[in-house]
């Protein structure tokens, strides 16, 4: 069987979330919080390069920039108080 590469990148894209929640779920407390916001930001930074390529709709990147702004300041802040 062949394979298609960009499918195979895709997919490779795809999954990378889960297996970043994996370690952040292992680790738990603050840790593993830090840990899912860094990824939240990393998937930003994806998307915006995926809006900027024109493979995702502009609107898409107005609206996931506030939301993950939202997510990411409590998961910081669970953690902080985790910590503390």
């Amino acid at each position: 069987m062949l394979r298609d590469d960009a499918s195979f990148n895709a997919l490779g894209r795809s999954v990378l979330p889960s297996l970043l929640a994996l370690p952040a779920a292992a680790f738990g407390g603050a840790l593993g919080l830090v840990l899912l916001a860094l990824g939240f930001c990393g998937l930003l930074v994806y998307d915006e390069s995926e809006v900027r390529a024109k493979r995702l709709p502009p609107w898409y990147q107005k609206l996931r920039g506030p939301l993950t702004a939202i997510v990411v300041a409590c998961l910081l802040v669970g953690a902080y108080i985790r910590h503390h």
